[in-house]
């Protein structure tokens, strides 16, 4: 009754959701996907009217990749992201802990913008490693991927993951 099976892994969902006929907006609130066999736990409250605008914001707990088969090789504790605009016009701001297997954790924080082509990261910035990477970039979902990115670390100590590239 409250499973529901796609392509891909099993997730059940709980939650509530209402259409509001006045005002003609669908609303998604408290729902909560799971992934059996697996710590994540993600939270919703979208709202979406008749135009198809969007404007909601996700939350999760307990992220792991990949989620399952072999072990993952990063971890997002906790993370919350705000999204707002259409499908075709949108912008997601966010923040995460993130950790990668075997290193110490930090936190990232994003905005960005995109379209039915791919997205823009406008800002983002990491701490991690005792250190700041902040960058841009662009991604488009069409043209095999392609994507580009501008990167700048700053007292990043990265001899732990990367040995042949000390700080």
């Amino acid at each position: 009754a409250d499973s529901i099976g796609i392509s891909g892994p099993e997730l059940k969902a709980r939650g509530s959701g209402s259409v509001d006929w006045e005002e003609s907006i669908i609303r998604l609130e408290n729902v909560r996907l799971e992934i059996p066999g697996t710590e994540l736990a993600v939270n919703a409250n979208l709202a979406i009217d008749r135009e198809a605008d969007i404007e909601g914001q996700l939350a999760w707990t307990g992220l792991a990749w990949p989620l399952r088969g072999e072990a993952a090789s990063w971890f997002s504790r906790e993370g919350r992201v705000q999204i707002s605009g259409t499908v075709d016009d949108w912008n997601a701001t966010g923040r995460a802990d993130v950790q990668p297997a075997g290193y110490p954790g930090g936190q990232l924080t994003f905005d960005a913008t995109g379209d039915l082509g791919g997205m823009v990261v406008n800002e983002m910035e990491a701490t991690a490693l005792g250190g700041t990477l902040q960058g841009a970039g662009a991604f488009s979902w069409e043209n095999g991927g392609a994507f580009e990115v501008e990167i700048s670390l700053e007292e990043l100590a990265t001899a732990p993951v990367v040995p042949a590239y000390p700080a």
